[in-house]
């Protein structure tokens, strides 16, 4: 991981390295490092972002945190507004 961060350092606009990253995140359970990698990403318009918070709003509600992943998909739909899927999870969420 220290060189995809090493990497993201030379060139933040590397939306791959930081989907590689927060999916090595992901899966070592490190929520809040996968949560900035997917951040970055996102804010370089790379689609697999979205993905990535998803799973992590699911593992959120798998662990019963649901304000974590309703947080998880606000921070989502502030990058992909578009995206109507995104806003039909949120209001199941509320529900």
């Amino acid at each position: 991981m220290d060189v995809l961060t090493q990497i993201l350092e030379i060139d933040p606009k590397f939306s791959d390295a930081a989907i590689f990253l927060g999916n090595l995140a992901f899966d070592a359970k490190w929520w809040d490092r996968a949560e900035l990698a997917y951040i970055q990403a996102a804010k370089n318009k790379n689609a697999e972002a979205l993905f990535g918070f998803r799973n992590l709003a699911f593992e959120a509600f798998q662990r019963g945190d649901h304000r974590g992943s309703k947080r998880y998909l606000t921070i989502a739909q502030q990058y992909y507004p578009q995206d109507e899927t995104l806003q039909a999870e949120l209001l199941n969420l509320e529900e």
